[in-house]
């Protein structure tokens, strides 16, 4: 197997992890508020994997919206990324740290987006 369908099959992996990770949040209120508590903790038992130090970890509930959007970090206008930001980004690796679009969309019936509803954009 290449490094390639190596880290395609680890990245779906991880993808269906985090969605089991939301499933069982939905309907496990106990494991929900440890997911609140503790999100770093529950992410890396998820994931099977510990996190990088100085990466965090925020979980907010959807309180009814049919779409959260997460703002990215203020950057400086004439700020360029960095060598190894553009190395976590690039390559179609598993991005869960340095992906500025992230979301969460709950029901997309009312924006007209089709194909994705229910999806964790990450």
């Amino acid at each position: 197997m290449t490094q390639e369908k190596t880290d395609a099959a680890k990245s779906e992996e991880r993808q269906q992890a985090l969605q089991s990770l939301l499933s069982r949040s939905a309907s496990d209120l106990a494991f929900r508020n440890d997911l609140l508590r503790e999100p770093r903790r529950m992410l890396e038992e998820a994931l099977d994997c510990a996190l990088p130090e100085d990466f965090t970890v925020q979980v907010v509930e959807n309180r009814g919206a049919d779409l959260s959007v997460v703002l990215p970090d203020v950057a400086a206008a004439e700020e360029a990324l960095s060598d190894e930001d553009l190395e976590a980004v690039a390559g179609g690796m598993f991005c869960l740290a340095s992906c500025a679009a992230s979301c969460a969309v709950t029901s997309t019936d009312s924006v007209g987006v089709p194909g994705i509803g229910g999806a964790v954009c990450l």
